[in-house]
């Protein structure tokens, strides 16, 4: 039975996808120059719904905790990316960042009520990894659990004991580059940095050759004793390009 958390918050990213579906192509974009794309992240346990703006132009209302954007088509240049609180107008944060044409971009916002809200930009992968290979990052913001962790990724039929930290001793904040791991199916465990003590245990999931992915840590509000839960955004999917 899926809790009444669980729904709410897949009610909310359905209704983000369609306020992002309105958006895409809204902003002013130059003739013949292609679009940089960006996307937001809510990683605050904390923080309220927020809308978010670049420049003057909206790139998401009402973005919840865990929620992942779809990515939106912006002008490329420098400009100021800027989070409020949902219906209002004075920005909670901001950043200013340099898009460029073609590119790929996420803005991570973070924080809340126990510390000023905060924006981080990241460049993402929008290329295809080498064939045979994925390519993974891991993104860290889980703010309340404590102490550093090591992360594995562990391949389907093997055991913690029998795999390698991919990371270790990543703390909040840390935001990892691209890693390109044999195209098969894992499970992400992240265990006590420097023990075998799990915080984390995830599904088995497969990672297709050529594909990208990002590996959100955030704080849990699952009920299952997690003390950190994992969103997974995708960067790049080869099955997603048309020739």
């Amino acid at each position: 039975m899926r809790s009444a958390t669980g729904m709410r918050s897949c009610l909310r990213i359905a209704m983000t996808a369609v306020l992002l579906a309105t958006l895409t192509g809204c902003q002013n974009l130059s003739a013949g120059m292609p679009a940089a794309q960006v996307r937001i992240i809510d990683t605050s346990a904390d923080a309220p719904e927020l809308d978010v703006y670049q420049g003057g132009s909206a790139l998401a209302y009402n973005l919840g905790f865990g929620t992942v954007s779809s990515y939106v088509s912006v002008t490329p240049g420098t400009s100021a990316v800027s989070a409020h609180a949902a219906g209002t107008k004075p920005p909670l944060s901001s950043v200013q960042g340099s898009f460029a044409a073609s590119g790929h971009y996420t803005v991570l916002i973070g924080g809340g009520p126990t510390g000023a809200v905060s924006e981080t930009l990241l460049v993402d992968q929008s290329v295809s990894a080498p064939a045979g290979l994925a390519s993974v990052r891991v993104v860290a913001q889980a703010r309340r659990a404590a102490g550093d962790v090591d992360v594995y990724l562990v391949r389907a039929g093997s055991t913690l004991g029998e795999s390698r930290p991919v990371m270790t001793n990543v703390g909040f904040g840390e935001n990892g580059d691209y890693m390109n791991v044999p195209a098969g199916a894992y499970r992400v465990i992240l265990v006590t940095a420097g023990t075998a003590v799990p915080v984390y245990s995830g599904a088995t999931v497969a990672y297709a050759s050529g594909s990208a992915r990002t590996l959100i840590v955030l704080d849990s509000q699952r009920i299952d004793g997690q003390k950190v839960q994992i969103v997974t955004a995708e960067d790049f999917d080869p099955a997603a390009v048309v020739e």
